[in-house]
């Protein structure tokens, strides 16, 4: 079993030098409707300014929490 040591638990390497022109990751975030009405367009458009390789997926939030 390694340490994990560098990492965190989404993977990444912890105190590498972030450099977000140069990025060509995806990310996927798990969103209730409310977030992603309200915050979609915001997040996308300054990931498009300062991450223009950076790639977002939306994934909708079903039946977490609904009684």
């Amino acid at each position: 079993m390694s340490s994990g040591a560098g990492r965190n638990p989404a993977g990444l390497r912890l105190g590498s030098h972030l450099r977000p022109r140069a990025a060509t990751r995806e990310f996927t975030f798990l969103v209730s409707d409310y977030a992603a009405t309200v915050a979609a367009d915001h997040l996308a458009t300054v990931i498009e300014e300062q991450a223009p390789g950076v790639r977002l997926r939306l994934q909708q939030q079903i039946g977490v929490g609904a009684e």
